[in-house]
């Protein structure tokens, strides 16, 4: 009895530090037979998990892979125990009882007892953590890199654009100072230089209206009536271009919205120098304003070639310049781009549409305000764009 109790001390020893290493081990700790079924499983494991242990015991380790990896981690497995000098180490998906998806390190042994079926050993990490900060930061870097490319080209773009205006304007400041020239030629010369330099202003105003817009201008929004500001605008434009033929029809005239006058005019400026420039020499151009429930829309409808259903998504967007516009005129595609700034900055939304009869429609919505006995009242009022 006391040899048996002698023989015996050590491997319960033995058995007894195994049970307290595995059960301690700072990462999950798992025994598995060859196809794959847990034999053992220690605490962390079944915390990273989610499962109880006996539940665990009744399951395949490939119950836990995620959808997505199975098959090549299968692919993965049956390698490793045709061939004992593979090494058994992957990255992967495990889905818990919750439903959740955790990413886990895990690495494999085979452990051999003389003639007995081999066992399985493997050690489970949790790096989700880990694994979600590199996505992090190659989400970074990949924003990074597109914002590099939309700066490069930005410049690329702008610099041309420049280089036009300002080539025009040293030029026939060149030719003004070396030569005299008869008054009627001096008249030409300075409309050319005033309608270069307006395009260099232009542009250059665009870039800062989508760069930022100050504090002070923020501030400036205050209660306005809709179609008096744009009826001004349509009026500017009749006498600049008095061949043109420029339709108004106010169906709101008491329609007040909450607003920046100098933003809503520069909004509908775009929209008619951008109808008048793709409408032909006879078509009309008309501005209408109306209510539509709580909004206060503006429609700027030509008679041009309408805009192409593909484009309709990407208009508003900077840079971007439909196939035709880019035959007909120059320009970057600043313009709509900075109609769609300046309309979301006063909490409203702007569109395109093809009208059925041909042309194009450019609108956009403002809340409406109402003016009741008391005072101003916001029926509608969107956050604004930050």
């Amino acid at each position: 009895m006391t040899i048996e109790t002698r023989g015996a001390a050590p491997a319960n020893r033995g058995e007894s530090a195994f049970r307290g290493f595995f059960e301690s081990v700072a990462v999950g700790a798992v025994q598995l037979s060859p196809d794959g079924h847990f034999l053992e499983v220690n605490e962390r494991f079944c915390a990273l998990t989610g499962y109880p242990r006996e539940d665990l015991l009744r399951m395949r380790v490939a119950d836990l892979d995620h959808p997505d990896d199975r098959a090549v981690d299968q692919a993965r497995w049956d390698q490793f125990l045709r061939d004992p000098d593979i090494r058994y180490e992957a990255e992967k998906r495990y889905v818990r009882r919750d439903g959740g998806t955790i990413w886990v390190h895990v690495t494999a042994a085979v452990i051999r007892y003389g003639g007995a079926r081999p066992l399985i050993a493997k050690t489970v990490e949790d790096i989700t953590e880990r694994v979600r900060a590199s996505e992090v930061l190659r989400d970074r870097e990949e924003r990074l890199r597109q914002a590099l490319a939309v700066k490069e080209e930005f410049l690329g773009l702008v610099s041309h654009e420049l280089r036009t205006p300002l080539t025009v304007i040293v030029g026939l400041a060149d030719v003004m100072a070396r030569r005299s020239l008869p008054p009627h030629v001096l008249q030409e010369t300075a409309r050319e230089l005033r309608e270069s330099s307006e395009q260099l202003a232009t542009l250059l105003e665009s870039m800062l209206v989508l760069a930022r817009v100050d504090r002070e201008d923020e501030r400036s929004i205050e209660p306005l009536r809709l179609a008096t500001v744009v009826g001004r605008v349509v009026e500017r434009h009749r006498d600049v271009l008095p061949g043109r033929r420029f339709g108004f029809e106010d169906r709101a005239p008491a329609g007040l919205v909450e607003g920046h006058e100098a933003w809503i005019s520069q909004v509908v400026g775009n929209l008619l120098s951008n109808a008048e420039k793709y409408s032909p020499p006879a078509g009309e151009v008309c501005v209408v304003v109306e209510r539509v429930e709580r909004e206060l829309v503006v429609r700027v409808l030509d008679e041009g070639p309408g805009v192409a259903d593909e484009d309709l998504p990407l208009i508003f967007d900077p840079f971007y310049r439909a196939a035709h516009a880019r035959a007909e005129s120059g320009g970057l595609g600043l313009g709509l781009a900075v109609c769609r700034r300046l309309v979301e900055l006063q909490g409203g939304r702007i569109w395109a549409a093809r009208r059925p009869a041909g042309g194009s429609e450019f609108a956009f919505a403002l809340p409406v305000l109402e003016a009741p006995d008391d005072g101003l009242t916001v029926l509608a009022r969107p956050g604004r764009a930050a």
